[in-house]
């Protein structure tokens, strides 16, 4: 699958035509071996300490668009400030890339870890590097009231991409570039700051596109910044995505594909076309389909949809849980068909016509399920994989699934044996 968080493939012109054509047609309807398997850990207590982040922050944040609005009630005193505590080094993986023979995981200290993947079940350390803070101001309700909030904390990785010996790393507010062409020490080149929320990156002839979720201006814009040079990279053009809101949104090749951050509702999957970056076109809509996350792969849509409630004392529950399978090249049927799930679908990765599917069972337990996509209008699900820690990103590479589980590390589940065969945790790295 060329996932979104992978290395991009822009996608021929006529995918884009062929998705307009469908959308339209639309609107006018209304992830072998034999290793044996890994049994969760016991829950214990955590113990390790907590360390405070390096001194010499900015005070202020600098990047570009952050507009000059100030609500009258912090223009005075300023805004509220938050620095957080930097966690030890993968205490918690939020993020988790695979190559066919690499392996990058993000930990909620600002660290990158590089791993080997010459025996896919078993993941070889190969370095480390700490990516330091980020600074940002946004919007944020603040005792019922809308206030300016500056934040500091690690860096929290949430898309990166490889191309030749370079690796560019989105974090929430800032992009970095490193050299790997040592795997066994990355070098960094150079970062920017660019403001939150950034929700993924694309790179074409030197330059980064980074969809931003603006919540000062409450829209989507697009940023590209010119990066030949990584030392001293700069945003050249600005774009607002016409008709949307601070949104969830994905590349895929040339197709900007975006959801909500509501959690209790859900608009209509929307589709905008990147062939001018520097005027983002709207596609269309797939409607009666709420998206509350998607995925692509080549022209099928993957949907995760659900009707979510409010249960008092319990907090949200999904009901009708399933991800939807649509084809942007078939106008006249679109829509293929569905997966069933206990719970709203958290992620998604596709690797020899499987699907794999982070969601949690009906008990709360967190899972990976395994769905035969070959045949979209019939898929099957092969297996459920129970899963411990707090799951939330997955990878795929030969046969291999790699989960970014929180405090349990990171998981490599055997798709084949449809087993945990390994759960790396800071535990099986080298002392620094």
């Amino acid at each position: 699958m060329n996932h979104a968080r992978s290395h991009p493939c822009p996608r021929p012109a006529s995918l884009i035509r062929a998705a307009a054509v469908c959308l339209a047609a639309l609107a006018g309807t209304s992830c072998a071996g034999t290793a044996a398997p890994v049994t969760p850990p016991p829950i214990l207590p955590s113990a390790l300490p907590e360390t405070s982040p390096p001194a010499g922050l900015a005070p202020t944040p600098t990047y570009p668009g952050e507009p000059d609005i100030i609500p009258p009630e912090t223009a005075a005193t300023g805004p509220l400030e938050f620095v957080e505590p930097v966690p030890p080094a993968f205490d918690s993986i939020v993020y988790a890339l695979a190559t066919d023979s690499l392996l990058l995981a993000g930990d909620t200290s600002g660290t990158l870890s590089l791993f080997s993947l010459d025996d896919p079940a078993k993941p070889r350390f190969l370095s480390q590097i700490q990516l330091g803070l980020e600074t940002y101001r946004e919007f944020q309700v603040v005792l019922n009231e809308m206030a300016i909030v500056q934040r500091t904390h690690a860096v929290e990785i949430r898309a990166a991409v490889l191309d030749g010996n370079r690796l560019y790393v989105m974090t929430k507010s800032m992009l970095h570039v490193l050299d790997w062409s040592d795997p066994s020490s990355l070098v960094p080149l150079g970062s920017l700051s660019i403001g939150p929320r950034l929700n993924d990156l694309r790179l074409s002839d030197g330059s980064v596109s980074l969809v931003v979720a603006d919540t000062f201006l409450n829209g989507l814009r697009l940023d590209v910044v010119d990066a030949r040079d990584p030392s001293s990279m700069q945003v050249i053009s600005q774009t607002e995505f016409p008709g949307t809101t601070a949104a969830r949104a994905r590349i895929e090749g040339e197709i900007v594909y975006v959801t909500d951050r509501e959690m209790t509702a859900a608009p209509d999957l929307a589709l905008y076309s990147l062939a001018d970056p520097a005027r983002p076109a709207f596609i269309g809509t797939i409607p009666d389909l709420p998206a509350f996350r998607a995925w692509m792969d080549g022209s099928r849509i993957y949907i995760a949809t659900a009707q979510l409630r409010e249960v008092p004392g319990l907090g949200l529950s999904a009901e009708q849980a399933a991800v939807q399978i649509a084809d942007l090249s078939d106008p006249s049927q679109p829509v293929l068909g569905k997966i069933p799930l206990p719970d709203l679908a958290q992620d998604l990765w596709i690797e020899s016509g499987r699907a794999c599917v982070l969601a949690w069972q009906s008990d709360g337990t967190p899972a990976l399920f395994l769905v035969d996509v070959q045949s979209p209008e019939q898929p099957q699900v092969l297996a459920e994989i129970a899963l411990w820690g707090e799951p939330q990103m997955v990878t795929c590479s030969a046969d291999h699934a790699y989960i970014a589980a929180g405090s349990a590390g990171l998981l490599v589940v055997d798709l084949n044996s449809g087993a945990v065969v390994a759960a790396l945790t800071a535990a099986d790295l080298p002392s620094p």
